[in-house]
């Protein structure tokens, strides 16, 4: 995207920004956001990682879909639920209508909606772990969706818990080599949009719209600051580093993704629990259902990427099959318990493949797939560790200097090196903090404090511990209700 090559990043921002504050509903707004995002997904060239700010822009623009600071400084917390709710609304809907046109016509298969509905999550899903609160926001999240779940007449409920199945079948009705690029061509349709209004249209000043009065309230978190310091990145950075670093960052993402889903299957595995010691006599589907759960709520670091995609592919294959069988019969599902298995079935169909989403949003190039997700973390990061504590090429240019300076001999090394410390930068001054120190200043003058890997890891594994730690409360309580029994 050649045209972004001389595009000031806090000016596309401004633009962006602005363009999207003046638009009145969250639909609209939704619209501009996924074309932004497609843009960023289907970027040919690469082109629009070559202007550091101008990727960070685009993406701040599209989490400002789900809230606006208020003057104070503060969230809009009516603001961001009211979105949420608008969010929610509109991937119910898209399910609901998608399943709809599917069921009386398989022929009639479109991925519009799906390619809306993937990068929608992913834009949720990086406003909210961008935030601080996002423990929060996900409960308000959950709450919400099962409000609207439980608004929806009988036909669009069943229209929403068979959406997978009949896309499943769909899907396999036709004879597609490459099922990963179904949605592509939709993608690029909206990426040529939104390339072509931003650069011909907004960018040159041809579009007009009114600006709110309280348009000024609109600032993402993320913001790039008024006036950041520049960073002369890649005199710092090696390009080998930047790789691993982004690797890191990536493989660090996908752990902390699998804590939040972890922690989720462990909740509804409560409630599946719960509805299967309600009945004495449970169908095959409903075990196999409960074992993928449990299997899912005991995915950790230890697993490799693979492992867990399929752990996930068999959640979603039990959830539908159990759908299956419920909807097979107009006995079942009608009175309390039967619809409260009806619901927790279509909830962890549509949870199995968010989550596969959600993980191979942040799946980080050059990682491995049969590797555990723990192995390749530590591996990343003693390379991190390596790459960061070796010399910069600026340190074979030293001697040169001290060869020039008057009166200097060898002789004389320990008076030169009081001026060396305080005047210029000390050579042996590990990399790994220079490196550090950059990344920190260069993410502070975005308005967000970078967290180090290796405190990001620390983190990690004290959330891992706090994990199975309360697993292993449960299992006692589970141990001493069975004693009791």
């Amino acid at each position: 995207m050649a045209g972004f090559m001389d595009v000031d990043p806090k000016e596309l921002k401004v633009q962006l920004q602005g363009y999207m504050d003046s638009l009145d509903t969250f639909e609209d707004k939704m619209k501009f956001a996924l074309q932004l995002h497609s843009m960023r997904k289907t970027d040919a060239t690469g082109e629009i990682d070559v202007l550091p700010g101008i990727e960070d822009a685009i993406r701040d623009v599209e989490q400002s879909l789900f809230y606006r600071h208020t003057i104070n400084g503060g969230v809009d917390d009516d603001y961001m639920k009211q979105s949420i709710h608008d969010f929610n609304k509109n991937m119910i809907g898209m399910q609901v209508s998608s399943s709809n046109m599917i069921g009386k016509d398989h022929s009639s298969l479109q991925f519009d909606d799906y390619y809306k509905m993937t990068d929608l999550f992913e834009i949720y899903e990086e406003f909210r772990e961008g935030m601080i609160s996002k423990d929060h926001i996900k409960e308000i999240r959950s709450d919400d969706y099962r409000d609207q779940l439980d608004q929806l007449s009988g036909d669009d409920y069943d229209d929403y818990r068979k959406y997978y199945i009949r896309r499943d079948e769909a899907i396999a009705d036709q004879t597609f080599k490459d099922v990963s690029r179904l949605d592509m061509t939709s993608r690029e349709v909206d990426a040529e949009k939104a390339y072509k209004f931003i650069t011909e249209e907004l960018l040159q000043g041809k579009v007009e719209y009114k600006k709110k009065a309280e348009a000024s309230v609109y600032e993402n978190i993320n913001a790039i600051d008024d006036d950041p310091e520049p960073v002369a990145e890649e005199e710092t950075m090696s390009e080998e580093y930047k790789r691993v670093d982004k690797k890191l960052d990536g493989l660090q993402s996908y752990g902390n993704r699998l804590i939040d889903i972890q922690i989720g299957a462990e909740e509804m595995l409560r409630e599946y629990n719960e509805l299967k010691n309600a009945k004495s006599n449970n169908s095959d589907e409903f075990k196999k259902l409960g074992e993928a759960l449990e299997e899912v709520s005991k995915l950790n670091a230890d697993k490799a990427p693979l492992e867990i995609e399929e752990s996930l592919a068999k959640l979603k294959k039990a959830a539908n099959d159990y759908n299956a069988r419920i909807d097979g019969s107009i006995f079942r599902g009608v009175l309390g318990g039967g619809r409260n298995r009806r619901d927790l079935s279509g909830r962890l169909a549509s949870f199995a493949e968010e989550s596969m989403v959600s993980l191979n949003a942040v799946y980080p190039e050059g990682a491995t797939k049969d590797i555990a997700l723990k192995a390749q973390t530590e591996e990343t990061f003693n390379e991190w560790v390596r790459l960061g504590t070796e010399s910069p090429a600026k340190k074979e240019k030293a001697p040169e200097k001290e060869a020039e300076t008057p009166g200097k001999n060898a002789a004389e090394p320990a008076k030169a090196e009081p001026e060396k410390k305080e005047g210029a930068r000390d050579e042996k001054k590990s990399r790994k903090i220079d490196i550090s120190e950059m990344k920190q200043k260069e993410d502070e003058s975005k308005g967000r404090k970078r967290m180090d890997p290796k405190m990001k890891k620390e983190l990690y594994e004290k959330q891992k511990e706090i994990v199975d730690k309360r697993r292993e409360g449960d299992k006692k309580v589970e141990t001493e209700k069975k004693t009791l029994a």
